[in-house]
């Protein structure tokens, strides 16, 4: 996990003299010379070329705006001129240079000289003596868009091939710069300048940049975020994930680093991004800062700045423009960058945050500006607080945080407490923090959620009727589980705490004796239509599911809170899909990636999971993740990716899940796939019995049918043929497609059925998910009842998920039964890129050798091959290059 400190305050806006022409730095970082440079060194290479050959262009211009990395380039061409045996000097112009005599001084302090010197000896005598003493020299200059253009020009002219063939000057000049380009192009027509531009940054390169930069790979959805916030540019992009840093919004989940929150970056003013900024003074830096925050907005922005900042209207044009004219906003004053303007809002101080943003709600307020962003108004009324009208702000945060997306649930958190905040009058109050007990609810805040639900239980119950009373315990309840506070999880029996009681059942797995509560106390709940009889019925659905029993006739819907609530508890309760019914209106991380691995996109299936269980780190989980945990492992076996596999259920584990026997699938498939088969079936026993003992149903034919299969492969038919007929049994009960589905798998296996093979297929293709269909075409094609189409079929599915393990034994099948494996060229690389994956993943030869269906003897030579093909002098090299995404195979 990655932590933050806190920030210290920022300063306030000042008005102070202006300067008659505000002069504008450039941004700045510091950086080192060894640091990796995604996406420059071919640059660099080619600059070196040109010093090493003395080319004949006398000057190179490096040329890329504010936080392109110029001067870490420059660093690195310096260490890569000293390591060939060349001699650099760097100078920097710290401010404008009108003459080469200016420059030829400093050069020659720089090289040892008398400064003096240089006037009396023309430059091209004193680089030419230099040179002849100790050989080739190269010039390192940066900043160089204060040189003068004329100078220039001279300067180009003066160390032109001719006179000082073993001088290069390498210049880096900060776009856009006023003079430069038109300079440069005349240079380079007449073939004195050699031009190197630096692009942004790729996804690939910035991806390289996040991943030496945070020691850890990113997620795809934080180099996303960065790359466009930063337009590509590296200081930007390390300044983001520091801000990120000091803010916390960044968690590792699976070897990746997470954002989590929607909440922008925050750094300290001190920061090295402001370093040229906070220099400038007035005007330039306050009307930088109170555009931090009113960009967003269309209307007279200018005029807003100045009654934040109390400086003449005129004062703050002169500033934009000047700003504008050295790139750092566009010509629509806003951010070129946007990076800038949300690390910008962090150097306000808090007075003049709730300034700013008190113009700029009511000038959306009386229409003189208008935002296409939703959320903007939204965090100006948490910030300007009392400085405008609170009922109105209250009103309008309350509604604005309830429409706010799953991934933005900090962002609602914040709002709902704003919104509280601006509360006088009790009842008022009680509603708004009800509501924003359900909302921190359903964006999985479970702490945000019970501190409110408590206040609103504990000193405003008058102002709740029986309806919302009972809607913010069963949210309390849900938030102690998703907290780990299990025991708050059960009140005393009493006839008013039935259901609320049964809730806390649940949740801590005890489905049969809260089932068994809520029918001998069905009279006291049932009775009517109020959130108590509807959350009762959810609940008696629930445990009857899990339990295999029938279910309650009736059904639970509710309008407005209730219906959140009930959201709330069905997702706590259903697993993401493992009571066998999809959640109704399901957003969040953690069931798009159980959707998303049932739909065969297994990717998109581990992005969203990672994303939910970073969300779950930071502010909790409920105990309907069981799904989650086993959508990843299952992935990771069927991947050959074994030890994320085992740290995932481990992980898992740890945790309070409900219906923990699920996780024993994946656990037995883990140890099968490694030939620990007394392992895997202790783990389906040991699940199965403790099922058992709970009374719970639910899943356990997913047990049988898997020690169905296990026995069958060991040879062991009785057990298999037991429990087989058990399997029928559970099904039966249980009366769904998926139970139907393992109970015809099982006589299959057994019995060779060939009309339950035929069942079983039709049955797994209108389910509709291809791991499912893959699985089913596998163990049909290899049982009697199958065919090699079967096989090939299932071969073919399993491709596309990238299955890499399933393909692997489906080769080994499809070889005994004679039937042709596609493709030879992608088999070989496959079995080279399962290899690689197993080695980095520690396994030993024996276990290698399983799985690949060969010898020990035949992996050494396997290793051998693969070794000397790739390069790889260990198993180390190759797992660290596995790791960090420099090993590939490609098809032969």
């Amino acid at each position: 996990m990655l932590t933050s400190t806190s920030m210290p305050p920022a300063r306030r806006i000042t008005r102070s003299a202006a300067p008659a022409a505000p002069r504008v730095t450039p941004l700045g970082l510091a950086h080192h010379a060894d640091a990796p440079l995604p996406g420059r060194e071919e640059i660099v290479g080619r600059l070196l070329d040109i010093c090493r050959a003395a080319a004949s262009a006398p000057v190179v211009a490096l040329l890329g705006p504010s936080g392109s990395g110029r001067s870490a380039l420059l660093a690195r061409l310096r260490a890569r001129v000293e390591a060939h045996h060349l001699r650099p000097v760097q100078l920097r112009i710290t401010r404008e240079e009108h003459d080469v005599a200016h420059l030829a001084a400093r050069l020659a302090d720089e090289l040892g000289k008398d400064p003096r010197e240089a006037v009396r000896v023309p430059l091209t005598r004193l680089l030419a003596q230099h040179t002849e003493q100790h050989g080739p020299l190269v010039v390192i200059v940066d900043d160089a868009q204060r040189i003068a253009p004329g100078c220039l020009a001279e300067l180009a002219r003066m160390v032109n091939p001719q006179n000082c063939h073993r001088v290069t000057f390498v210049c880096a000049f900060r776009t856009p710069a006023a003079g430069a380009p038109a300079e440069l192009a005349r240079l380079r027509d007449a073939g004195l300048v050699h031009e190197e531009r630096l692009r942004p940054l790729d996804e690939s390169a910035m991806r390289a940049l996040l991943t030496d930069d945070l020691q850890a790979e990113p997620a795809p959805q934080l180099v996303r975020a960065v790359r466009r916030n930063s337009r590509g540019l590296p200081a930007f992009a390390h300044a983001l994930l520091d801000g990120y840093r000091e803010a916390g919004c960044l968690r590792i989940v699976d070897q990746r680093v997470c954002p989590v929150g929607g909440r922008g970056p925050a750094v300290r003013i001190t920061h090295p991004l402001f370093a040229g900024l906070s220099e400038l003074g007035s005007p330039c830096w306050p009307v930088l800062k109170a555009l931090a925050v009113l960009h967003p907005l269309r209307g007279n922005v200018p005029e807003l700045i100045a009654r934040a900042t109390d400086l003449p209207e005129h004062q703050v044009l002169e500033a934009l423009k000047a700003l504008r004219a050295t790139g750092v906003l566009t010509g629509e004053w806003r951010f070129r960058v946007p990076a800038l303007g949300a690390l910008l809002t962090t150097c306000l101080g808090p007075y003049e945050r709730r300034r700013v943003s008190e113009l700029a709600v009511l000038a959306l307020w009386n229409g003189a500006a208008t935002c296409a962003d939703p959320e903007y108004l939204a965090e100006r009324l948490a910030t300007a607080g009392r400085l405008v009208d609170p009922n109105r702000a209250a009103a309008e945060l309350v509604q604005l945080s309830g429409r706010t997306p799953p991934e933005r649930g900090d962002l609602a958190d914040h709002w709902g407490r704003a919104a509280a905040r601006l509360c006088t009058e009790s009842g008022q109050r009680a509603e708004v923090l009800h509501r924003h007990a359900v909302t921190s609810a359903l964006h999985m805040r479970f702490e945000s959620a019970a501190e409110s639900a408590d206040e609103v239980l504990r000193d405003h119950p008058q102002q709740l009727s029986p309806d919302s009373a009972q809607e913010l315990r069963i949210v309390r309840l849900v938030a102690a589980a998703g907290t780990g506070a299990l025991g708050e999880l059960v009140p005393e029996r009493s006839p008013s705490t039935v259901v609320t009681r049964a809730a806390g059942l649940c949740l801590l797995g005890r489905w049969a004796q809260a089932h068994d509560e809520l029918v001998e106390d069905l009279p006291l709940w049932s009775s009517s239509e109020s959130t108590n009889g509807m959350f009762g019925r959810v609940l008696l659905d629930s445990a009857a599911a899990v339990l295999g029993r029938s279910r309650w006739s009736g059904s639970a819907r509710g309008r407005g809170t209730t219906a959140d609530v009930l959201r709330i508890l069905t997702r706590a309760l259903t697993l993401f899909g493992g009571l066998r019914e999809p959640a109704q209106g399901a957003q969040v991380a953690a069931e798009r990636a159980v959707h998303f691995g049932h739909a065969g996109r297994w990717d998109e299936a581990l992005e969203h999971a990672r994303s939910g269980l970073a969300t779950a780190a930071a502010w909790g989980g409920t105990p309907g993740h069981t799904a989650l945990f086993r959508q990843m492992a299952d992935i990771f076996v069927a991947r050959g990716q074994l030890q994320r596999a085992r740290t995932i259920i481990a992980e898992a584990r740890e945790q309070h899940l409900l219906l923990p026997h699920l996780l024993a699938i994946p656990e037995a498939e883990l140890e099968s796939t490694t030939g620990a088969t007394d392992r895997a079936r202790a783990h389906l026993t040991s699940a199965l019995r403790a099922a058992d003992a709970d009374g719970v149903l639910i899943g356990t034919d997913e047990l049988l049918r898997a020690l169905v299969e296990l026995e069958t492969r060991c040879g062991d038919h009785a057990a298999a043929r037991e429990h087989a007929a058990r399997l029928e049994q559970v099904a039966a009960r249980l009366d769904d497609s998926a139970a139907r589905r393992n109970d015809l798998l099982g006589r299959v296996l057994v019995h060779g059925d060939t009309a339950a093979a035929a069942e079983a297929i039709e049955l797994a293709e209108s389910r509709q998910r291809p791991c499912e269909l893959a699985r089913t075409l596998a163990t049909v094609g290899g049982s009697a009842a199958g065919s090699g189409t079967m096989l090939r079929t299932a071969y073919e599915l399993f491709g596309e998920l990238d299955a890499l393990i399933p393909r692997a034994r489906l080769r080994l099948l499809m070889r005994e039964r004679k039937v042709t494996v596609p493709g030879r060229g992608t088999t070989v690389a496959e079995n080279e890129r399962l290899l690689a994956t197993l080695i980095a993943e520690g396994l030993t030869n024996a276990q290698l050798a399983t799985i690949l269906g060969t010898s020990e003897k035949g992996i050494e030579g396997r290793l051998t091959r693969l070794f000397q093909r790739a390069g790889f002098r260990s198993r180390a090299e190759l797992a660290t290059a596995l790791l960090h995404g420099d090993f590939s195979v490609e098809p032969t």
